[in-house]
């Protein structure tokens, strides 16, 4: 639970939507970056106010989130996160990567690949109901 906490907290879209626009935590331009090699980026740190960091990068001629990186505390000890953006497709008018690469320590640890995304769609109150026994689960 303590990792998928963490994870949310620097999710793209929570940094852009929730994050950014609380009182207390605080962005700060870094200018030109080598996101990773050969590949530069706009860069924007996002400070917390208990000490956590995440930084935005963007790709400067789309605009668009290429990468952001943050540290997490696990068991091993703190981990360096990379969560890489690619191919953004428009899904109804909203720019979604549809191929997102995460980074542990420097070591791809997953790869996530979108075909088709939908937003604002309603959620069905079934799936939040406790099943009376295990056979009901499927």
């Amino acid at each position: 639970v303590k990792q998928f906490l963490q994870g949310m907290r620097y999710d793209l879209d929570n940094l852009l939507r929730t994050a950014s626009r609380q009182t207390d935590v605080k962005l700060v331009y870094l200018g030109r970056r080598e996101a990773w090699r050969n590949t530069f980026s706009e860069a924007v740190r996002v400070d917390f106010n208990d000490g956590g960091t995440a930084t935005l990068h963007f790709d400067s001629r789309s605009k668009l989130p290429m990468m952001v990186e943050y540290k997490t505390i696990g068991q091993e000890g703190t981990m360096n996160n990379e969560v890489r953006y690619f191919r953004w497709v428009d899904f109804g008018g909203i720019k979604f990567p549809t191929i997102q690469d995460s980074y542990r320590n420097g070591k791809q640890s997953a790869r996530v690949g979108f075909d088709t995304v939908s937003f604002n769609v309603s959620v069905p109150d079934k799936l939040f109901l406790k099943p009376a026994n295990i056979k009901e689960v499927k």
